[in-house]
């Protein structure tokens, strides 16, 4: 099953039930308002991406581009 979470501006997938983790961290909050107050103009890249918190945040700070990378197939499907 998927869910939507919102978190500030973003709203992610998380993947309840299936695989062995959810993707979103939401320990990683405040890191991920931490790097949109650096964002603006910069291109981006979320390694581990999953579910592209990062990134996404970055994106709607103003980053000029993001490439996410995520290692794990069962993530990246």
């Amino acid at each position: 099953m998927t869910v939507p979470v919102r978190e500030g501006d973003c709203v992610l997938a998380v993947h309840v039930g299936a695989g062995h983790k959810t993707g979103l961290y939401l320990d990683q909050r405040e890191n991920h308002r931490l790097v949109s107050g650096h964002s603006a103009g910069r291109r981006m890249l979320d390694a581990f991406a999953y579910t592209g918190a990062f990134a996404c945040h970055a994106l709607r700070a103003g980053a000029r581009e993001a490439l996410l990378i995520e290692s794990s197939a069962d993530a990246a499907e």
